[in-house]
C-alpha cells in the first residue's frame, strides 16, 4: 500500500472528520481536532446525525451515527475527563 497516495486521496476527497482520523492513525493528528470535527455532526439532543454515518444522511439522531461517534471517541480519547461533581455512579 502506498501511504503517500492514500494521504493524497484523503486530502482531496475525504470529509474533514475522516482526514482527522487518518492523521491520528498515522501518528500525526490531534485528538482535540478530531473531536472538534465530530462535534459538527452532533444534535441538540446529544445524538449524532447529519450524515456522520455516510449511509444515513438524515439530520435526525440515528443509532448508526451514535455507533460511528463511539468509534471516534475510542480513537481520539478526550484529554479532559468529566468530573463526578454531579454524581457519578461507579
Amino acid at each position: 500500500m502506498d501511504i503517500d497516495k492514500v494521504a493524497s486521496f484523503m486530502a482531496g476527497h475525504a470529509r474533514l472528520l475522516d482526514r482527522r482520523r487518518f492523521e491520528l492513525l498515522m501518528g500525526e493528528g490531534d485528538p482535540a481536532g478530531t473531536l472538534a470535527a465530530l462535534e459538527g455532526y452532533r444534535n441538540a439532543d446529544g445524538g449524532y446525525g447529519w450524515g456522520l454515518e455516510p449511509d444515513l444522511r438524515s439530520p435526525e439522531s440515528q443509532p448508526g451515527s451514535a455507533l460511528h461517534a463511539f468509534e471516534v471517541f475510542e480513537q481520539a480519547p478526550s484529554p479532559v475527563r468529566p468530573s463526578c461533581a454531579t454524581g457519578c455512579r461507579r
